[in-house]
């Protein structure tokens, strides 16, 4: 009953943000999520806004099946776990990441959570001013070594348009789109020590994905073709 009543919810938030992301921001996705049959799936992506983590969420739920009873867990800053936002955001599959701390205890439950479920994953840690992919962290390549998950490269386009930082409101009806990408192997990092050279290796590798992907659907960004 448990599950049904989550599913449920889960399709309620879907629809409402069908409507919110296609006919507001004329979403569009590109590329097929390839999706481990079974064991966890850890999804990988450029960040860009405050908005990535609710569009690439609902990117991720559409492409996983929105009637599916596995989980779905996505990271968001703690700043957002207020009331009355909070308990919504968590029972749609949010849970709170301290920026400006190492913050053992989230990435322990991310990689625990990896193991069965889908998660969400930003290896930048952080928003990139200016649209370039920056390093990528060691303690996602952690993650990604602990839970032993699928990768699944991503990349979002036009969301640091829509959501400028330092604006209190978005832009509607900027064209925002969303990359698939192929799961990546990573089993032969598995056997190397586990250390912070071999995470940083392991999330490196990522980041090549995610800029491949991002060169490949360069085209995609709005201000593509215009002087710079």
């Amino acid at each position: 009953m448990v599950d049904f009543i989550r599913s449920a919810w889960r399709c309620l938030g879907m629809f409402i943000s069908d409507v919110f992301w296609r006919v507001l921001f004329r979403a569009r996705v590109f590329g097929v999520p390839v999706f481990p049959q079974t064991g966890g799936a850890l999804v990988a992506c450029n960040h860009l806004s405050n908005f990535d983590p609710m569009f690439t969420g609902w990117n991720v739920v559409n492409g996983f099946g929105r009637f599916s009873l596995r989980r779905i867990w996505i990271p968001a800053k703690e700043e957002l776990f207020f009331f009355p936002l909070g308990p919504i955001i968590r029972s749609w599959g949010a849970f709170p990441v301290r920026r400006k701390a190492h913050d053992l205890k989230s990435m322990a439950l991310a990689a625990e959570r990896a193991k069965t479920d889908v998660v969400m994953i930003y290896p930048e840690g952080t928003r990139s001013k200016t649209g370039e992919l920056g390093p990528g962290k060691a303690g996602v390549g952690k993650i990604i070594y602990d839970s032993r998950a699928t990768v699944i490269p991503t990349v979002v386009f036009n969301t640091r348009y829509c959501w400028p930082q330092g604006s209190w409101f978005p832009r509607l009806f900027v064209p925002l789109r969303f990359v698939w990408g192929k799961p990546l192997d990573l089993s032969r990092h598995y056997a190397m020590p586990d250390c912070k050279e071999t995470s940083q290796a392991i999330v490196d590798e990522v980041m090549r994905a995610i800029g491949e992907l991002q060169k490949e659907y360069a085209h995609l960004d709005m201000n593509y073709n215009k002087p710079k």
